[in-house]
């Protein structure tokens, strides 16, 4: 035509919907065994899911240590292998975690970031972990349900981070539920 109208015309516009991703993941006593490797199994979902750079993982007992870091851009092989390295032992820090998934998280350059906690609630070294949870743009838990369980803490967390809580109910389902919650908050 040699006069367009409006209807001749489209407009398209991308925008790229990475994000960066924690996964911090209790490695006390309680996660020995099979529950570590099945935690391994999970991490290596999400850094599947995730481009290699957007993830770190954290693990945790009395203290917290990064297996992976944001940037750094591991495979998730790497990633699983590191987390098997780890000895599972000691009490639950959460704050500890938290405090180290914030601190990565704080590195990323993406604005939009999330922490996904993987634990049963249960606190035992640390102090309040809540202070911490202020610190994420966005909060969610996987709380492991188990007779010692700790859901209110859970979901204070999950409120003071503005995120909610996910319950597992066995370990062996937490890679399937990982997925799950990726694909609902990491859209």
């Amino acid at each position: 035509k040699p006069w367009p109208e409006a209807h001749d015309w489209v407009g398209v516009h991308r925008e790229e919907r990475r994000q960066q991703v924690v996964l911090m993941v209790d490695t006390s006593l309680s996660m020995s065994g099979e529950n570590m490797a099945i935690a391994a199994v999970a991490a290596a979902v999400l850094a599947l899911k995730l481009p290699p750079e957007d993830l770190s993982v954290v693990v945790f007992e009395d203290q917290a240590r990064a297996v992976t870091r944001l940037h750094a851009g591991d495979p998730p092989v790497e990633v699983v292998r590191r987390m098997l390295d780890q000895p599972v032992r000691g009490y639950t820090n959460i704050r500890a975690a938290l405090e180290l998934g914030a601190a990565e998280l704080e590195r990323g350059h993406d604005p939009r970031r999330t922490g996904l906690l993987i634990t049963d609630g249960v606190a035992t070294v640390g102090g309040d972990p809540v202070p911490m949870a202020h610190r994420f743009p966005r909060l969610f838990v996987l709380l492991t349900e188990d007779y010692k369980m700790d859901a209110a803490l859970c979901r204070r967390l999950a409120d003071a981070g503005h995120g909610d809580v996910f319950p597992v109910r066995t370990y062996r389902d937490l890679p399937r539920r990982l997925l799950d919650v990726a694909n609902r908050v990491l859209r």
